[in-house]
């Protein structure tokens, strides 16, 4: 008995030497890869289901030539894996309604509507940040705009979400939100053009609507907004612009300055553009230590109704998704470690990310003319690794090579 106790024992002090032994070499040795503090953001342009002046539907978005209502399901049949991020963010540029409230204003050729269950379906896939402060939130007048509230407010029953932008009075449009993911706070707010400088089209004390990024009329409510972030205390900021000249690459006159605005006096640290349905370039440079991006325009994502972009040349013709990774630095502080940009055709009905020839030509054409747009802009190459070929830029190779 005492021989048998005595083997144990020494089998159980050779397990602890060895488990010991295990664990200090992969302490100090061959540590795993930890993701777990990296946090991911997609970001899709502009947005909704419907044709101009079609009648909101549960059956799917309404698309002509020739009329008829797609499934959902089915327009974005080649999107549907592409928001896996921890925050999800696309330009909702277009009313939420269940049915036509009025006949939408006079005058206006574009008018858009989406079902609820449209959202629904987006937010499934997993979108979870909605941006509002765009130039078709007054479509349908201001019942329409409260009736948008309303169906948004009531699909919060059944998910978690974000929207920003808009508001019932001048303190929810320009109210910033904040989310914490993997203990980091990230602020998101949005401000846009408003159609045709309409004063009713803003929001006041009283009325609905949203903030004028333009400062005109009076307006001043671009700074209005930045003062709001710089106030709000969190590891990330980000600032969803909707402005621009639209099927236009370059730069509106002055949009860089104004844009560099919110890094400058809202300690901004992401600007995502929308409005002009075309791509735009990509900006990062270092603000107080940190990386900041801009992205001016993402193009479209799936807006049926807006105009006919595929047969014109690259890089008129695509829109895109991205998809950033943000990394802590040795102080914690959160800044861009990878981008990913997705190439889009066929944004007026079913986006699909083309085949890689295909996406070459569009990748090239867009590398070649930012940079004559704007000297110095983000360029992005393959990572033909990967089962699907990704175009990426990666921030921290780049800042090595710099310092070389």
């Amino acid at each position: 008995m005492g021989q048998i106790q005595h083997s144990l024992h020494s089998y159980l002090r050779l397990f602890i030497f060895l488990s010991l032994a295990f664990l200090s070499v992969h302490a100090v040795g061959a540590p795993p890869e930890d993701n777990d503090s990296e946090i991911m953001i997609t970001m899709g342009g502009d947005f909704g289901f419907n044709d101009t002046k079609a009648v909101p539907s549960p059956l799917g978005g309404f698309c002509r030539n020739p009329d008829r209502y797609v499934p959902f399901s089915e327009m974005t049949e080649g999107i549907k894996d592409l928001f896996d991020g921890d925050l999800n963010i696309v330009n909702l540029e277009a009313s939420v309604l269940n049915e036509l409230p009025n006949e939408g204003l006079p005058r206006k050729t574009y008018l858009f509507s989406t079902h609820p269950t449209g959202i629904r379906h987006m937010m499934d896939l997993g979108v979870n940040v909605w941006t509002q402060a765009n130039n078709h939130i007054w479509d349908y007048k201001e019942e329409g705009l409260r009736l948008n509230f309303k169906n948004m407010d009531a699909l919060r029953k059944d998910y978690e979400f974000i929207s920003v932008g808009a508001g019932m009075n001048l303190d929810e449009a320009k109210s910033v939100k904040t989310i914490i993911i993997k203990n980091k706070t990230i602020a998101i707010a949005a401000i846009g053009i408003i159609d045709n400088l309409h004063p009713f089209h803003r929001a006041d004390e009283k009325t609905p609507g949203t903030l004028s990024f333009r400062n005109r009329n009076g307006f001043n409510d671009y700074d209005l907004l930045l003062k709001e972030i710089k106030a709000v205390e969190a590891d990330y900021k980000i600032l969803a612009i909707h402005y621009g000249r639209e099927y236009k690459i370059q730069l509106d006159k002055g949009q860089q300055e104004k844009y560099h605005r919110a890094i400058e006096l809202g300690d901004v640290d992401l600007v995502i553009g929308h409005h002009p349905h075309v791509p735009r370039p990509i900006e990062h440079f270092k603000e107080n230590g940190r990386g900041r991006l801009i992205a001016y325009s993402l193009g479209n994502l799936l807006h049926p109704g807006t105009g006919k972009i595929e047969d014109r040349a690259p890089p008129y013709n695509f829109g895109m998704i991205l998809r950033l990774t943000l990394k802590p630095d040795s102080g914690g502080d959160l800044g861009p470690s990878r981008l990913e940009l997705v190439p889009l055709l066929g944004m007026h009905e079913k986006p699909y990310v083309p085949e890689i020839e295909v996406s070459e030509k569009l990748l090239k054409s867009f590398n070649d003319q930012v940079a004559k747009r704007l000297p110095g802009s983000l360029k992005f190459e393959w990572d033909k690794s990967t089962p699907r070929p990704i175009a990426f830029h990666d921030f921290e190779t780049s800042e090595s090579e710099e310092k070389k």
